[in-house]
C-alpha cells in the first residue's frame, strides 16, 4: 500500500487526519511561530523576518501575525 504521500489528492485528507489541520494552515501557524521565535530572540526588523519568512509584504505579514497571535508584532516584541 503506498504512504498518504504518494496519493496525490488524498494527502490533504490524510494531512488533516494526522496532524489535526490542512496543510496550509499549519504552515501558517508554523511561519507566525518561526516570526515569534525572530521577534523574542533578534533585533531583526519586521520587513525582513516577513521576507524571509515568504510574506507578500510587511503589512500583510503584521495582519497575519495580529490574527494568530492575538497582538501586533511590535507588541510581541516588546513583551518578550
Amino acid at each position: 500500500m503506498r504512504s498518504p504521500a504518494c496519493r496525490g489528492r488524498a494527502s490533504p485528507t490524510a494531512f488533516r487526519r494526522t496532524v489535526g489541520q490542512p496543510p496550509l494552515a499549519y504552515l501558517a501557524g508554523w511561519r507566525m511561530a518561526l516570526a515569534a521565535d525572530r521577534l523574542r530572540r533578534t533585533s531583526q526588523s519586521l520587513a525582513a523576518i516577513a521576507a524571509a519568512l515568504g510574506s507578500a509584504s510587511e503589512a500583510a505579514f503584521r495582519t497575519q501575525f495580529r490574527r494568530r497571535m492575538g497582538c501586533t508584532p511590535g507588541r510581541y516584541r516588546r513583551r518578550g
